[in-house]
């Protein structure tokens, strides 16, 4: 099933199930960056320029990079779309399995229906995934 998911599902659809399920419980964090611009660091860091700092010099950041996130120490790590795209679709299948075993409590209707129609569709017949 999570194979046929793989196959059906966009990019955009993955970074949507990382988004939700880490408004739900955190559990893809590692997965969730932000855009690399001045509102992230205004967000995050308002007037506290030497923890910026800190968290660029002990991180792995570019400035030029696309995207940023916390890493597991607190310090910021960057990449490029190319590498972000590729970590998402490197980690589709722990995506996926995160979202399948929340779906209920995700925030996204549209998408929470695709991916149940999707499951019916693989598994006709099981009312549990269907709606």
């Amino acid at each position: 099933m999570i194979d046929k998911l793989k196959e059906e599902l966009t990019l955009d659809d993955l970074k949507e199930m990382v988004s939700d399920v880490n408004g739900w419980n955190g559990q893809l964090d590692d997965l969730y960056y932000y855009e690399n611009d001045e509102y992230f660091f205004q967000d995050f860091f308002g007037h506290k320029v030497d923890e910026a700092v800190r968290a660029v010099c002990y991180g792995n950041y570019e400035y030029m990079d696309d995207y940023v996130h916390f890493n597991a120490y607190g310090n910021l790590d960057s990449c490029s779309e190319l590498e972000y795209e590729k970590e998402i679709e490197d980690s589709a299948e722990e995506i996926i399995e995160a979202y399948l075993d929340n779906i209920d409590d995700m925030y996204d209707d549209d998408l929470k229906k695709k991916i149940k129609r999707y499951i019916g569709e693989i598994k006709e017949g099981d009312k549990l995934w269907q709606n």
